[in-house]
């Protein structure tokens, strides 16, 4: 289970964002360039995506989509409090499982897999005269992967993947979802790109329903 902060931060637009990041202030940097809004933390606590995933269920009502959220009282209470007295403010059932393997590096054919599957998706659809080396680059320019990494991962030849890089590439994977979908709510993509970043789910949502 990887560890990081679980952070809740509003948008000058007006959904609130429940997420998980490493570095929280990069990921807020990341979307506020996407999104085009201000991002301003309402609470942060060191935690895993155990508490995330805990957060995302009680406030499923109020989801928009993949993570973001209606600013609901309920939500901007619950924000304060977590702002207020950290992971005291939640039960024990969200708290990181003391248990739980906090190894750094991801072994499994599965989580090796599903990192090329997200730069698959970051990587995008091959443009007229692209060469392959050219979406090694995009995708190592959104992740900070180094291209040669992009590669072995692409390539299946990667033997294990950390959990920073875990991390890194699902949160660009995430974040040009979410680009993508604005660009198609617009009608600025053709409609078979737009399906396909339609279908995407955010990945977050795929790595805790495997109870990782």
């Amino acid at each position: 289970m990887m560890v990081g902060e679980v952070y809740i931060a509003a948008s000058s637009a007006g959904p609130v964002k429940i997420g998980f990041s490493a570095n929280v202030e990069q990921r807020l940097k990341t979307l506020a360039s996407v999104t085009k809004t201000r991002m301003t933390v309402l609470a942060r606590t060191p935690a895993t995506r155990r508490t995330e995933f805990y957060l995302h269920q009680v406030f499923v009502e109020t989801r928009l989509h993949g993570e973001w959220f209606s600013p609901s009282q309920r939500l901007l209470d619950t924000a304060k409090a977590i702002s207020e007295k950290g992971m005291d403010a939640l039960p024990e059932m969200a708290h990181p499982d003391p248990g739980a393997a906090l190894g750094d590096v991801r072994k499994s054919d599965e989580f090796t897999e599903r990192a090329r599957s997200s730069l698959i998706v970051i990587a995008g659809p091959r443009v007229h005269g692209e060469r392959i080396a050219d979406l090694f680059a995009r995708v190592a320019a959104h992740t900070g992967l180094t291209r040669r990494k992009v590669k072995s991962i692409w390539y299946r030849e990667a033997v294990s993947v950390s959990a920073a890089e875990f991390i890194a590439i699902q949160e660009a994977h995430d974040a040009v979802v979410m680009m993508m979908m604005h660009q198609a709510q617009r009608g600025l993509l053709p409609d078979a790109t737009a399906r396909l970043y339609a279908a995407q789910k955010p990945s977050c949502q795929t790595e805790l329903a495997s109870g990782a």
